[in-house]
């Protein structure tokens, strides 16, 4: 008689023979670094049809979003005209941040300037929200809980998006209206601006707080640098996240939201 701890000890160890021949033919890494290729290949594809549309496709403009467009560019040249404007430590030497105060108004803004060795188009393309893996694991980096795309067109969508802005704060949700055009010029101008388009079919969350924000980008060509594109690229911002907020957080989220250049 064997008693039933060898036993279960001896066929603990038969079993492991599955263990060992798993292990010989484990392929996790070789699968991860598949899925990863793939998922880079499938967003490329994404990113290189919005920049080819930008590139080589002429847009027709409702009234809207003209207007919006007309209304960013405004906003802009405030902010880039303010003599009202201290600089903030930035975390990347080659970006310059600023937070500005515009006469008339009671929030403030900030504005990030850089130059960048690509097109304006690939940089556009990675601003205009696109879902991409890419963008899911930045999401969640830049402490966004939830998204949503909805295309309107190829040059006008709707983004929500919500974020933990930590402080013990409720969270905060944005929901945008956003439209790129291309300049004769080749300068390319994203706006992007509150919406109440999308109330009726996503209502506010209870316990989350409805905030508000203006951003326009600028996406400016220079000269190149032998076969290197250089872009100038500038960003506005005018954020009101609601509610009570710490002066401490406020700060430290008008500058994650300007690092967005970084």
């Amino acid at each position: 008689n064997i008693p039933t701890y060898i036993m279960n000890y001896n066929a603990t160890h038969f079993l492991l023979i599955v263990s060992d021949l798993r292990k010989k033919f484990d392929k996790t890494k070789e699968i991860a670094a598949y899925k990863s290729r793939l998922d880079a290949e499938t967003d490329k594809a994404k990113f290189e049809r919005i920049a080819s549309i930008i590139r080589n496709e002429e847009q027709e403009y409702d009234d809207s979003e003209k207007r919006a467009i007309k209304e960013g560019k405004e906003f802009f040249e405030k902010v880039k005209g303010s003599t009202k404007a201290k600089k903030v430590v930035s975390p990347d030497r080659r970006v310059e941040m600023k937070m500005v105060h515009i006469d008339g108004e009671s929030l403030g803004s900030g504005i990030a300037t850089a130059v960048m060795d690509a097109s304006v188009e690939e940089l556009a393309t990675h601003v205009y929200p696109i879902d991409t893996k890419e963008r899911q694991k930045r999401a969640k980096e830049k402490g966004i809980t939830a998204y949503n795309i909805k295309n309107v067109n190829d040059h006008t969508l709707y983004y929500t998006n919500t974020r933990e802005l930590g402080f013990f704060l409720n969270p905060r949700e944005w929901r945008s209206k956003i439209t790129w055009l291309k300049e004769e010029d080749g300068k390319v101008v994203i706006d992007i601006s509150d919406t109440e388009d999308l109330n009726d079919d996503y209502p506010v969350k209870s316990g989350t707080v409805l905030a508000s924000a203006h951003n326009v980008w600028i996406f400016e060509p220079l000269e190149p640098i032998g076969e290197i594109p250089q872009t100038a690229v500038t960003f506005t911002t005018r954020i009101d996240a609601g509610g009570n907020i710490p002066t401490v957080a406020a700060n430290n989220n008008a500058k994650k939201f300007l690092s967005t250049v970084s």
